[in-house]
Order: C-alpha cells, then sequence, then structure tokens
C-alpha cells in the first residue's frame, strides 16, 4: 500500500493553487460566454442608426413625377412632404456591399423596389411623352452631412432623360457625406422608356412598407449566413481557447473534490 504522506501532500499543494486558478476560470468563463454572443446574430447589432427627411423639392423645371398607382404628385418647384420613405441606407448599402459606391446604382432599379422603392411615371419638358420611373426616397445615417441629410433636392437633367431611350435606363441620385463612413445617396430615380419588369412572386402589389418589412427580413437571413460563415472559417479561435481553458479548469477541479474526498476516507 502507497504512503499517506506523499499523497497528503500533494492535496496541500493542489489546495493552496487552487485559489490562483480562480481568476483565470473566470476568465476563460468571460471568453466563453463572450465568445458565444458574438457568434449570435442581433439586427441592432448591425443597423447604422438613421433619421427621416421629412420633405423636398423637385429643382428641375417643368417635371413631374406621379405615382404609378395615383398615390401622391410631385410638382416642379413646388416643396412637398415626403409620400413614403424606406430605410435604404441599411438594406441597400449593407445587403449589396455597395459602400463608399453609389455609382453603382445603374441597372438596380428592381433592387430598389425589392426594398420600397415606388413606380413612378416621369414627365419632362425634353420629351415628347413620359418615361417610366423608379423612385427611392432613403433614410440617412444619423451621422450624414450638408443639406441632403435634411431635404431631397431632386433634379432630373435633360442629358440623363434623353440616355432613357431607347431601351435604355438611366439614373439620377443626390450623394450625402457620412461622417466616418464615407459616401451614400438619399434619394434615386431611374428612367426609362420602357417600363421595368414585374417583381417575383407579385410583390409589386405590396406597399412600400411591406417591401420594406420583407426585405429586413432578408437582411436577417443574409447576415445570419455571414456570422455562421465566419464561425466555419475559424473567426471563434478566441471562444475555442476560452472552452478549453473552462474545460481544463473544470476538470481539474473535479479531480480536486476527488482526492479531498479520498483523503477524508482515511
Amino acid at each position: 500500500m502507497f504512503p499517506s504522506t506523499p499523497f497528503r501532500f500533494s492535496i496541500q499543494a493542489f489546495s493552496k493553487i487552487v485559489p490562483a486558478l480562480v481568476p483565470v476560470l473566470i476568465f476563460s468563463m468571460l471568453l466563453f460566454t463572450f465568445g458565444c454572443a458574438g457568434s449570435s446574430y442581433s439586427r441592432l447589432n448591425f443597423l447604422v442608426p438613421v433619421v427621416n427627411i421629412s420633405q423636398g423639392v423637385i429643382a428641375t423645371d417643368g417635371v413631374t413625377i406621379q405615382a404609378a398607382d395615383g398615390s401622391f404628385s410631385l410638382e416642379s418647384r413646388q416643396s412637398f412632404h415626403t409620400p413614403f420613405q424606406v430605410d435604404g441606407y441599411n438594406l441597400w448599402v449593407t445587403t449589396q456591399e455597395q459602400r463608399n459606391r453609389p455609382a453603382d446604382l445603374t441597372g438596380r432599379a428592381l433592387n430598389a423596389l425589392e426594398i420600397g422603392a415606388v413606380r413612378v411615371i416621369v414627365t419632362t419638358p425634353y420629351l415628347d411623352k413620359p418615361l417610366f420611373g423608379v423612385l427611392l426616397l432613403s433614410k440617412v445615417p444619423a451621422k450624414a452631412t450638408g443639406p441632403g441629410a435634411r431635404s431631397y433636392y431632386i433634379q432630373v437633367p435633360e442629358s440623363y432623360v434623353r440616355e432613357a431611350t431607347g431601351g435604355r435606363t438611366s439614373v439620377v441620385y443626390e450623394r450625402v457625406q457620412i461622417e466616418g463612413i464615407g459616401e451614400g445617396f438619399n434619394w434615386a430615380l431611374w428612367m426609362s422608356d420602357v417600363d421595368f419588369p414585374p417583381l417575383p412572386g407579385g410583390k409589386d402589389m405590396l406597399p412600400s412598407a411591406e417591401r420594406e418589412r420583407l426585405a429586413f427580413l432578408n437582411f436577417d437571413q443574409i447576415m445570419t449566413q455571414r456570422m455562421q460563415t465566419r464561425a466555419e472559417m475559424g473567426s471563434g479561435d478566441d471562444t475555442d481557447f476560452g472552452s478549453v481553458l473552462l474545460y481544463i479548469l473544470l476538470l481539474g477541479g473535479l479531480v480536486y473534490l476527488l482526492a479531498v474526498a479520498a483523503e477524508q476516507e482515511e
């Protein structure tokens, strides 16, 4: 039978080490907790705070923008209260990865309709017939600066109108500067002499607010998938390190308790 003195010595030594391991145990548990929280998705953690724009004006003479369903009509040189508004910044910039690239709006009229833009009819003094259009009036980040952060200033130059003929599409928009982020836009207008295709699934029949809501659900799916991809690619190394520490210390604590129990039995 083994002598009991070395065994008791090891118990005493281990009991002195345990208090020193307590901070390490707490640290590893925090790593594990924060790591788990970081791998989960919450929409609020990914949205840039935005603010509404309540008014605007069409600055180009002789231009009228009328909703295709007749719900509103914006006349040249007359201030208007915003007839609809969507969070175009978060839905467009984040999901489409168009950060600092507003010039890439060309050809994306259907994307705009998906997030709540409205089909319109655009009448100008440059053509003898109106154009089909898609109008997006967007909220802007709270850190946006300049006049475009407070109102829409819609301009429809003749060159862009003539470019929207022969089945082609042109787009005009207003840039806004965003502190700490770069550049974005507050409104965009797509025009063409050929009507834009319908959205799949009959979404054209849905009001702007409902299409925005569905777009946010799609936003959630995209961001959840990104989080899962990052986790699969090993972005949770810190979490794994904390988990290993936690398991080792818990195992050490179990061994210590068993040893104490064995000593008491003697």
